[in-house]
C-alpha cells in the first residue's frame, strides 16, 4: 500500500498555521492578564544567610515587616551594610517585606545538629 506524497506547500502551511495560532493565543492571554500578574518583587541579600523579599502590595500570606516604619528601615539599612544604598533607594517602591533565613548549608531549615 502506497501513501500519498505530502507536498512541501502543505507542510509549510501547517507550520505557519500552528505558529500563527500560538502567537494569537499568546496575545489573547497577555491581553486578558492570564496568569494574573502578581505583586512586584525585589530581593535584598545580607551575607551570609539572610534574604529580604520586598513587595509593592502585601503578599496574600501576610508579611513580616512594614518598611514604612522608621525602626524597620534603620535595622535593615544597618544589616545590609554595603548594599544599604540600593535598599534605601528602592524601599519606597516595595514597602512590604518577608524575611528568609538560611542555615550554613544554604537551606531554609534550622542548623543541622551532629548525631
Amino acid at each position: 500500500m502506497k501513501f500519498p506524497a505530502i507536498k512541501h506547500s502543505n507542510i509549510i502551511c501547517l507550520v505557519f498555521s500552528i505558529a500563527a495560532s500560538l502567537f494569537a493565543m499568546e496575545i489573547a492571554l497577555t491581553w486578558l492578564d492570564f496568569p494574573p500578574s502578581g505583586p512586584f518583587l525585589q530581593e535584598f541579600y545580607a551575607p551570609p544567610y539572610f534574604k529580604l523579599m520586598c513587595y509593592d502590595k502585601p503578599p496574600s500570606s501576610g508579611y513580616d515587616f512594614d518598611l514604612r516604619d522608621e525602626k524597620a528601615r534603620a535595622y535593615f539599612s544597618e544589616l545590609f551594610g554595603n548594599y544599604s544604598r540600593a535598599f534605601d533607594l528602592n524601599r519606597e517602591k516595595t514597602p512590604y517585606a518577608v524575611s528568609v533565613n538560611y542555615n550554613s548549608s544554604g537551606f531554609r531549615e534550622s542548623e543541622f545538629k551532629p548525631k
